[in-house]
């Protein structure tokens, strides 16, 4: 009974240093849900230079409150957590020229730097016959990145599965750390993905794939009936492999209790959006998720100021690339800045336009998985604010968008407990109609509120 009564006037005095704080967030939130979703941020598309202004913004508000990097200081690349996200498309053209005949290889692709057109000789290359895909990375795995230009031949089945693999197919890369592959089931890759990268920059050396199949169909073997490559063949290439890589970084910031054996609590939200439509038109993204991202700076910014002391460490986040697979989300948990001792994590995405008029448009709907009922079933319905209504059980269609559909979705693949908070679809979703002035700034100013007090009482 004590502590029941204990845990009330805690939760109370928190309520009330919420309330009285909360007069100034909704003119903080509209400014900075103004700058995400202005102009010059072209719709934020990750990779665009309005990513990188966004991302440069969201550090330096950082900055200015105090809030220090994952390092300890106010240097604005020190927030910065770059990755990139690289596919790669077969689309070499190769010839075979032997005895004044020109022959279309259609099973061959070419590692080597875009924009020029190479020949080879068989003979003056490195041929190297592989049966095996283990024994396909061992050899590109000791290749030196200079030499000679080399030809590896494969049989057709081992040619096709390589190309399922690693063709028109997403890597997750760390380019702090030599283009080294992040997630686990693609890692076996790593050394053709380095091969690429390396060669098509300039940086590499020339290698051709060749499939057995064209060899012999072809008739550019040295013996008929053989697989074994025609010395005298000369290679014409007049295009490599295709690279499309988009380089972007996610933001992130600390506040510690100063002891660091606490469990740690992430409170993240996506700050990228689509970009522009084929016609120009910007996809501003004020509620998805300028309206996610300004939450989670308001609330850090007060923390900050909280003279209380924390009882869990927190990391706030700032994702990028959610809108192309939760990659920002995907880099972070595989990273060096994961705590291994994480308690949870809260993502915020959507929260600004609360349109079901059963509560008046004056809700915020706090989704969680069972797994995570020993964090937040206690928290989340005592913690009130004002008028606001949180709803545990959204409408069907919102709970099954939102349930693995957000960055959540990354740290529930690991065994995070998370919370997500959103308001809901509208008919402005993905349209560049999602502007500010649609935005219920009183009902987000609660939401910070909410989540404030949430974070003190956990």
């Amino acid at each position: 009974m004590l502590k029941s009564l204990k845990i009330f006037f805690v939760a109370s005095a928190l309520l009330n240093v919420g309330s009285n704080l909360s007069a100034q967030y909704s003119k903080e939130l509209r400014q900075i849900i103004d700058t995400l979703a202005s102009n010059t941020m072209a719709g934020r598309k990750a990779g665009d230079i309005g990513a990188e202004m966004a991302s440069r913004y969201i550090a330096g508000y950082f900055i200015r409150h105090k809030i220090p990097s994952v390092k300890g200081t106010f240097d604005t690349l020190d927030y910065l957590q770059p990755f990139s996200v690289d596919r790669f498309y077969a689309v070499s053209k190769v010839y075979a020229i032997l005895n004044q005949d020109t022959i279309s290889i259609p099973d061959a692709e070419a590692f080597f730097p875009p924009k020029r057109k190479i020949e080879l000789l068989s003979e003056s290359s490195i041929v190297i016959r592989v049966q095996r895909f283990r024994n396909l990375l061992q050899a590109l795995d000791t290749l030196a990145s200079e030499g000679s230009p080399v030809i590896i031949v494969l049989p057709y089945r081992l040619y096709s599965k390589v190309a399922k693999q690693f063709f028109e197919v997403d890597f997750l890369l760390s380019p702090a750390l030599g283009f080294t592959v992040v997630e686990k089931k693609q890692r076996a890759l790593e050394p053709l993905v380095r091969l690429a990268k390396t060669s098509l920059n300039g940086s590499g050396r020339i290698v051709v794939f060749i499939s057995e199949n064209e060899i012999c169909e072809n008739k550019i073997n040295a013996k008929a009936g053989k697989t074994i490559l025609n010395p005298k063949v000369k290679l014409l290439i007049t295009r490599p492999i295709y690279n499309e890589s988009v380089v972007t970084a996610n933001v992130v910031a600390v506040l510690s209790s100063n002891r660091p054996e606490n469990p740690w609590l992430i409170v993240g939200a996506h700050y990228d959006h689509l970009g522009k439509s084929s016609k120009g038109l910007i996809y501003r993204g004020a509620d998805d998720n300028a309206s996610g991202t300004a939450a989670i700076m308001v609330t850090a910014k007060e923390l900050a100021k909280a003279t209380e002391k924390k009882s869990n460490n927190l990391l706030f986040v700032a994702f990028s690339a959610e809108e192309m697979g939760l990659y920002g989300s995907r880099f972070f948990v595989t990273s060096s800045l994961m705590p291994q001792n994480t308690l949870a994590m809260i993502n915020l995405d959507m929260v600004g336009r609360p349109e079901n008029q059963k509560y008046e448009r004056n809700y915020v709907y706090a989704k969680y998985p069972s797994s995570a009922r020993k964090v937040f079933k206690k928290p989340v319905k005592s913690v009130t604010v004002d008028s606001l209504v949180v709803v545990t059980k959204p409408p069907l269609l919102e709970n099954l968008i939102y349930r693995y559909g957000s960055d959540h979705a990354s740290f529930y693949s690991k065994g995070v407990p998370f919370l997500v908070l959103f308001t809901g679809l509208h008919t402005d979703y993905h349209k560049t109609t999602d502007i500010p002035d649609k935005i219920a700034y009183e009902n987000l100013n609660r939401i910070v509120v909410w989540l404030f007090t949430l974070i003190r009482t956990l």
